[in-house]
Parts: structure tokens; C-alpha cells; sequence
């Protein structure tokens, strides 16, 4: 396969599927091919399999990649600001928040996506197998990895800055899982207040209602606006306080998901 000019990869990591989008050109990006692969499985393992037998049969290498994985993959907590600590220290806290919630997390790799100055920050976690894996992977092929992101931090990466006023709830829901951030702030000035991650359904029935009670849970008063990223449902299947973020309608889950990481 012959590969054009300033050519990339924005690749998704899903239970069962891989999707997969090239982008050429410069400055502004374009969607030359995507599609999304079948995975004979749903761990994260077989994900990487079936993206290194695409990229062998597909003669891909020497280019760059953006990694999003799916939120099934990782864990995720919010840490409140310390700003006195060295790096350490706060690799130590972090490393303590996460034990803290979920245990045992040893062969876990941490990664924190920092908040503004004096409010909590994102903090996520993977297994750090997986970050070998897909390394070894792109590295028989010359591929170099730019990111490699939970969808959850992507997509908050991609689109807090349609986010304006008042507090508000970002969920992210795909494969089975939503993840959930409650924001307070003004203006475009947000902090985390709260964050829960959890498997549920995320139909078009389902999700307005899950979303309504983990308002209460977090504090709400009542349901705030609630920005929401879930590739596959309908263009019209959510309605205020829900708003959906992506018009990804004509891409399945996994492509719109590749699409987010690489389109930063």
C-alpha cells in the first residue's frame, strides 16, 4: 500500500473491534480511508493481534499513530490539587489515589491530564503490558506512537472547549461502559468535582436516565447540562439537558473513536 504524503494513523482499541482512520495532508488533515476490523475476542490483547495482522496484510509502516482505547481498558480517578509536591511525590500520590480505589495496581502504568492551576486534575491508568504490546507492535513496523489515550480523556481533550457555562456533567459512552465527570465553573473555567466510571447500557433509552440519577449522585440539585460523546446512537436520540457532541452518525463506534484521537 502505498502511503501519501504526511500520511497517519488514528487507530481505536474496542471489545471486539479496531477501528482504524488515515489522514493525509498538511495543515488540514483529511479522512482518506478508515474501517473497522473484527476482533475474535473482547480483551485488549486480541485487539492489538488484530491490528498487527491489518497493518501486516495492509504493508503499513513508517508513519505516525494517535491511540485511543476504550474506556473497558483503563481506570480513571480525579486528585485533588497539591501543588507542593515534586514529581515523585506526586507520582506517589497518584499511585496511592488509584490503590485507594481500586486496589492491588501493580503492572499499571499512570498518566495525569492537568487541571488548571489550584483545581483537581484527570488522572487515568492502563496496564502497562498493553503500552509494551502495541509498542512492540509499531515498532516492527516503524510506526511511532504520538498518543495513546482512554477515549474518555480524548474525547474531553477534543471537546471541552464547546463546554461554556454553568456546571455540567461529560460522559463518555461506549462498549458497554460510561464514564462520567462533574464539572463546576464559569465561563470556560472548569475543575473536576467528581468522577465514576461503570458498565451499563448505553441505548438511546437507557443512558438519559442512568445520567439523570448520577446527577443526584454527584451533588446536583437537579440534572445540569449533560455533554455527551456516544458514538453509534442516532442523531436525534438525545434531548435536553443532553447534548451530543460528535455528529459521527455515519461512522461505526470504533472509527468514531479513531477519528477523536487523531483529529486533536
Amino acid at each position: 500500500m502505498s502511503l501519501l504524503p504526511t500520511e497517519r494513523l488514528g487507530i481505536a482499541l474496542c471489545p471486539g473491534q479496531v477501528g482504524v482512520v488515515r489522514l493525509a495532508g498538511w495543515p488540514r488533515a483529511r479522512v482518506v480511508d478508515r474501517q473497522a476490523i473484527s476482533v475474535a475476542g473482547t480483551t485488549w490483547r486480541e485487539a492489538i493481534e488484530a491490528l498487527d495482522r491489518w497493518l501486516e496484510t495492509a504493508g503499513i509502516g513508517k508513519l505516525t499513530a494517535d491511540v485511543v482505547l476504550s474506556n473497558r481498558y483503563a481506570r480513571f480517578a480525579w486528585l485533588p490539587w497539591n501543588g507542593d509536591l515534586d514529581t515523585g511525590e506526586q507520582q506517589a500520590l497518584v499511585e496511592a489515589r488509584f490503590r485507594e480505589l481500586y486496589g492491588d495496581m501493580r503492572g499499571w502504568t499512570f498518566g495525569i491530564d492537568p487541571g488548571r492551576y489550584g483545581q483537581p486534575s484527570l488522572a487515568s491508568a492502563v496496564e502497562r503490558a498493553l503500552v509494551d504490546e502495541l509498542k512492540s507492535c509499531f515498532e516492527r513496523r516503524r510506526i511511532a506512537c504520538r498518543s495513546l489515550q482512554p477515549y474518555f480523556v480524548a474525547g474531553w481533550n477534543r471537546w471541552r472547549r464547546q463546554i461554556e457555562s454553568g456546571p455540567a456533567m461529560f460522559a463518555v459512552a461506549e462498549s458497554g461502559s460510561i464514564v462520567l465527570g462533574a464539572l463546576e465553573g464559569q465561563g470556560k473555567q472548569w475543575y473536576w468535582r467528581g468522577l465514576r466510571a461503570m458498565l451499563g447500557q448505553t441505548d438511546a433509552e437507557t443512558l438519559p436516565a442512568l445520567l439523570a440519577r448520577e446527577s443526584l449522585l454527584q451533588g446536583f440539585a437537579e440534572t445540569p447540562p449533560c455533554h455527551v460523546l456516544a458514538p453509534g446512537l442516532g442523531r436525534h436520540a438525545l434531548s435536553s439537558p443532553l447534548r451530543r457532541l460528535a455528529d459521527d452518525d455515519d461512522l461505526s463506534a470504533p472509527v468514531a473513536m479513531a477519528l477523536c484521537g487523531a483529529q486533536r
